[in-house]
Parts: structure tokens; C-alpha cells; sequence
């Protein structure tokens, strides 16, 4: 139907909503305008992204200089998303795709532990650095615990881990 309407038809002047057959009526409120269901089919790859946790960490090398010279002390945990082919996904898409369908949280804490699952092949004397989301503390299920435990399990030294704030995000005070 949103094919058609977008190929025939005005599609801001239709609008749609998401229900159940038990009660249709509930969900009126999330109307909205057609073409918004097209752009969240069109971000819909993010949700294999998360399940499968398709994603690769790059180790950004954090370097001190010391006396003329310079020494490694620790490592920027950085993740990218794998499509089908391999190829690497930026993380301003997974980021704008997982917005869109709603599923930042998510993505969120699968970088999180996938960086730390890769961090344990890392040497145990440099520091560990980890991007999340401010918002991703009023989430109790996308919350830093699952990371803290992650990190528990793994034998990973907790003075090693020093989490980052991403400023991509706003926190909003109520």
C-alpha cells in the first residue's frame, strides 16, 4: 500500500498507524504520515545489525608523550557495523538507522559489549576506553550494569575501563 501511495498518490496527505486485530483503536495516537513507515522499512537492516551483533571494534591507539618519546597507556574502543558483504558501516548510519527505528539503546549496549569482548585480547597494564550514550543510564535493560558484569566475567581489571560520553546525544532534564 505505502508503494502505491508514494507512486500515485500525495503521500502526505495519508496517514497510517501501526495496530493489532484485538484492538485497533489502541495505538491511534502513533498516527502518522505514510512515507514515515517507508523511511522505518528503509532502516530496518539495523535490527540484524543488533541481533546478530554485526559489528567490528578498532583499537585507536591513545598515546602519552613522555620525556621526547611516546608510550601507548591505552586504547579508544571504536565500533563500526558489518553489512552482508563485509564491508564496514560508518557509525553516523548505524547511529541515524537505529534513531529511526527506534533501537539506539540497543545498538548502544551491543557496541558496548562487543568492545568489551574484544578488549580481553588486549594487554591488561593499558587503560580500556568505551563510547555509550548519556540517555543510556535511564534505560534500567540498556543500563552500564550489563557492561559491568561483561567486564566482571571476563577477568577484565574495572581501573582499566574508563567510559567516554558520546556528544552526539543531548541529555534532556525534566
Amino acid at each position: 500500500m505505502i508503494d502505491y501511495v508514494e507512486a500515485h498518490l500525495d503521500p502526505k496527505s495519508f496517514y497510517a498507524v501501526e495496530s493489532n486485530r484485538e484492538d485497533p483503536l489502541k495505538t491511534l495516537y502513533k498516527m502518522k504520515q505514510i512515507h514515515e513507515f517507508q523511511i522505518e522499512r528503509e532502516s530496518s537492516w539495523i535490527d540484524e545489525v543488533i541481533e546478530r551483533s554485526q559489528l567490528r571494534t578498532h583499537f585507536q591507539p591513545i598515546i602519552e608523550r613522555i620525556n621526547g618519546g611516546s608510550e601507548i597507556v591505552g586504547y579508544e574502543l571504536l565500533s563500526r557495523g558489518v553489512d552482508q558483504d563485509g564491508n564496514i558501516i560508518p557509525p553516523f548510519k548505524l547511529f541515524d538507522a537505529a534513531r529511526v527505528r527506534n533501537r539506539t539503546f540497543a545498538l548502544d549496549r551491543a557496541c558496548r559489549l562487543q568492545a568489551v569482548r574484544n578488549a580481553a585480547t588486549l594487554p591488561t597494564d593499558k587503560l580500556i576506553f568505551i563510547n555509550f550514550i548519556p540517555t543510556a543510564i535511564y534505560v534500567p535493560e540498556h543500563c552500564l550494569a550489563t557492561t559491568f558484569a561483561l567486564i566482571k566475567k571476563l577477568n577484565i581489571k574495572p581501573e582499566q575501563v574508563v567510559f567516554e560520553v558520546m556528544e552526539t546525544d543531548e541529555v534532556v532534564k525534566y
